[in-house]
């Protein structure tokens, strides 16, 4: 079961009990970070557990950074455009 601990902006600290991802959430859809190009799938779906492959699992420690310095990112962006 994917749960989601904590969110920033429109991304989402997520674990599926053995590892931690960062994901990014569109129009109410998962994607991986830094893959957003493909359809988003939901929690339910067979499929998510795609979420959590290869370089996507990452240690809590690190996801939580991860989270903090994107969701970070993304605020100085939203500031420079205003």
């Amino acid at each position: 079961m994917i749960t989601i601990e904590a969110e920033q902006e429109h991304y989402c600290l997520a674990t599926n009990g053995e590892a931690w991802t960062v994901l990014e959430r569109r129009a109410g859809k998962y994607h991986p970070f830094g893959n957003c190009s493909g359809p988003g799938v939901t929690f339910d779906d067979p499929a998510a557990e795609a979420l959590f492959r290869g370089g996507q699992r990452l240690p809590e420690p690190h996801a939580r950074r991860l989270l903090a310095d994107i969701a970070e990112e993304w605020r100085s962006l939203l500031e420079h455009v205003r």
